[in-house]
């Protein structure tokens, strides 16, 4: 039975409140879907030819195959646990395309120096403040991750290892 191969492009839009407000998180599942041209074989489709229920079942297909780059990880940061210091961490970001689902764990090796690890993503470069003044304060980013850590009145590391948490719920 010989069988007839088609080439089929769908070109859409996702659109949704964001562009009108930006202070509003987009999501694909937010977001609505218009179809905005069918190519079949080269050939460009009269859009009024396609029934209701088609035209549902293509813009439910745009919605369910697009990689949700809209949705931004979502996170809670925890801590400072561990030790009796009472510095800070501020400034908390997470990528919204390389954030995954993990947990970090920010760690005090010294009153200065921190390691940084996710549990997926493995350790990396450590944060360093230049001293353990009250005051003194270092930005920290890597490619998924970035905050600000502020030496307290009580530096890091006292009593024990200080230890804070970013908690992300990203993309898969």
């Amino acid at each position: 039975m010989p069988v007839n191969t088609h080439e089929i492009q769908i070109k859409g839009r996702l659109q949704n409140a964001t562009a009108l407000d930006p202070t509003l998180v987009a999501t694909v599942t937010s977001s609505t879907a218009f179809i905005d041209e069918v190519i079949v074989n080269g050939v460009s489709k009269d859009l009024r030819l396609l029934s209701a229920g088609e035209l549902t079942t293509l813009k439910a297909a745009l919605k369910s195959s697009t990689t949700d780059m809209l949705d931004f990880p979502t996170f809670v940061q925890g801590g400072p646990t561990g030790g009796t210091a009472n510095g800070t961490m501020t400034n908390v970001a997470v990528d919204r395309v390389l954030g995954i689902t993990e947990v970090w764990t920010i760690t005090s090796t010294s009153s200065t120096t921190f390691t940084v690890v996710g549990a997926t993503t493995g350790a990396l470069a450590v944060a360093t403040l230049a001293n353990a003044t009250a005051g003194t304060f270092v930005d920290y980013a890597n490619a998924i991750v970035s905050f600000r850590l502020t030496q307290g009145s009580t530096a890091f590391h006292t009593g024990g290892a200080t230890v804070f948490t970013i908690t992300v719920t990203g993309n898969q």
